[in-house]
């Protein structure tokens, strides 16, 4: 801008030199309008949370899957390789990459980094930080997308480190069972974690990198679509920050800013996940043999949609003998929710260890997301 009023830097002389120049103004001032209302608007992500600024949990949780997933087994046993991470997303962890290496795990939770590391994030966002040992590892959503003729293409923002390989892809779920892979796009990180150009400005901050899935199309009426990003160490313990997914109509948008996105972020994310879900029995005389009652600590009245199935909304995160935890305890089934009650069985195994142990108890998680959708199955 020069101060000068449109008609003060009109050019004097010829009559179609006035009127070259105000086209040339008025071409130039559309197209800033046309960028400043795309930034008012904003360009529509399908992905739910995509900068993971919603209700999400700062408990770590892990895996240490091996290959025998159960349905009901407690997060972290070697039987159970999914679960509900917050709201909207899951994750997930393949079984280990050599066997013949003692330990595998995945690992997952929201990280929270001060001001400063976030100055290369090109938008507001927290992260969702992974370390992969010996294992894949995945963290994904299922996204019910609009049934019409559309064509869709994802973008990831992360932080990792050298030797990492990175995928984001997408595949389709439905009737329960997970599609063969649609689309996936990979890159192996050259680049460490964090900024070391001390010439830099973000000099210590988070080395940000980009990856787009290949462009696929938009799911059939009752199908959703499964988007995840992948990483895999390939050999030593790696690990990966998650700072923002959007999943954006290509066709409409073949190309976006980061600015222009209007993530979906409503603040209600305890409607979608809760975490810390308590019950308790005392009662070791069932009417029918190992089926056991379970009341809930929470208000009366509380009730969770599970129209997947109970072993695809919850999730064992603690079982409890007394104030013992057992982390594997194989067998232990959820069969229903009712209300603020569960029904729960217990194998004779289990049962034999009750002993002196005045009560029982179970940590449970809700997803309205799909877990365990057989990733890595």
């Amino acid at each position: 801008m020069t101060g000068k009023t449109l008609r003060e830097q009109l050019p004097t002389g010829d009559p179609r030199n006035k009127v070259e120049f105000l086209a040339d103004e008025l071409e130039a001032r559309s197209a800033e309008l046309l960028k400043l209302l795309g930034k008012a608007s904003g360009i529509r992500s399908w992905v739910h949370n995509g900068a993971f600024l919603d209700n999400i949990t700062d408990k770590v949780a892990q895996l240490e899957y091996e290959g025998n997933q159960i349905d009901n087994a407690v997060v972290g046993s070697p039987n159970q390789n999914s679960c509900a991470l917050g709201d909207g997303w899951a994750f997930a962890s393949s079984s280990k990459n050599d066997p013949t290496v003692l330990t595998g795990a995945f690992s997952a939770k929201r990280q929270l980094y001060w001001h400063g590391f976030s100055k290369a994030i090109p938008f507001d966002s927290q992260s969702i930080w992974c370390m992969a040992s010996n294992v894949k590892g995945s963290v994904y959503q299922v996204i019910q997308l609009p049934n019409i003729k559309a064509k869709y293409k994802a973008r990831i923002y992360f932080s990792t480190e050298v030797g990492a390989k990175i995928t984001v892809g997408a595949s389709c779920y439905g009737s329960g069972s997970l599609y063969p892979l649609r689309v996936s796009q990979e890159l192996i990180s050259t680049r460490a974690t964090y900024d070391s150009d001390n010439t830099s400005p973000h000099f210590g901050a988070f080395d940000v990198q980009t990856l787009e899935s290949q462009e696929f199309e938009a799911s059939r009426a009752g199908e959703y679509t499964v988007l995840f990003v992948e990483i895999d160490p390939q050999a030593e313990s790696k690990s990966l920050f998650l700072h923002g997914v959007e999943l954006i109509r290509s066709d409409k948008n073949p190309t976006w800013e980061a600015e222009n996105v209007a993530h979906q972020t409503d603040m209600l994310g305890y409607q979608r996940f809760v975490d810390g879900l308590n019950y308790s029995c005392r009662d070791f005389a069932p009417e029918q043999p190992n089926i056991y009652t379970f009341k809930s600590n929470r208000p009366k009245g509380v009730s969770f949609a599970c129209p997947q199935g109970f072993d695809k909304h919850f999730s064992f995160t603690g079982f409890y003998i007394g104030n013992k935890a057992y982390n594997d305890a194989d067998g232990v089934k959820l069969l229903s929710v009712d209300g603020d009650t569960i029904t729960v069985f217990i194998p004779d195994n289990v049962v034999s260890r009750f002993g002196d142990a005045l009560y029982l108890g179970v940590y449970l998680n809700w997803s309205a997301m799909p877990v365990r959708i057989g990733l890595y199955q």
